[in-house]
Formats: structure tokens, C-alpha cells, sequence
């Protein structure tokens, strides 16, 4: 994979984050049983070796990306996910005006 992306690495914005979204075997085997747009290509449960290879490669891709965060997404909504992931960079970002959205209530003032 990494020959694959490196001759148009300069051309790559490089980015601040990069979450990396993992599951359990058993939430990843719900999830897909679930999905309406299933095919062949996305039967990485039931070919032999396919899943490890796949959760091998993403482990060592997700070691090596200094921007990595890793986020185990089991019993989460897509909501509390994307909750987590904005708390995250509000957490983390250099910005104040970041930090407090301007559609977010003000500031509460202190007394002094």
C-alpha cells in the first residue's frame, strides 16, 4: 500500500488527524450482516485470513501515522462518534476561536 500512495505524497495535504475507526470481530460481523449494499468484495469475515491481514496491515498503518487516533467505535452511534471526534479536536486545536463555536452558547461570565 505505502508504494502505491508514495509518488503522489507531495501532492497530499498533509493532515492534522487521522482517525482510525476499530470494532470487535463480533460488532464488525453485526454491522456487516447488517449492511444493504453488501458484496463480495466486502466479505472480509467469512475468507479465510482475510480479516487478519486486513486488521494486521490497519494496526501497522495506524503505529506508523503520527497523526493517528485510534477510536474503538463498539456499542457507539455514528452520533456518539462524531460527538467523540469533535470533542477530540476542540480538544486539541491550537485555535481559540476552535475551541468555543460561534453558534455555541457564550461564555458564562465570573463575577470580579
Amino acid at each position: 500500500m505505502k508504494e502505491l500512495v508514495e509518488p503522489f505524497r507531495p501532492y497530499l495535504v498533509q493532515p492534522d488527524h487521522t482517525f482510525y475507526l476499530r470494532c470487535t470481530d463480533a460488532t464488525l460481523r453485526d454491522r456487516m450482516a447488517g449492511k444493504q449494499d453488501y458484496n463480495q468484495d466486502d466479505d472480509m469475515v467469512n475468507v479465510p485470513g482475510r480479516l487478519t491481514r486486513l486488521r494486521t496491515n490497519f494496526d501497522k498503518i495506524a503505529a506508523a501515522d503520527t497523526t493517528g487516533v485510534i477510536i474503538d467505535t463498539d456499542d457507539n452511534t455514528p452520533a456518539q462518534l462524531a460527538d467523540t471526534i469533535t470533542a477530540y479536536l476542540t480538544e486539541t486545536s491550537p485555535c481559540p476561536s476552535f475551541r468555543r463555536p460561534p453558534w455555541s452558547s457564550p461564555a458564562p461570565k465570573t463575577a470580579g
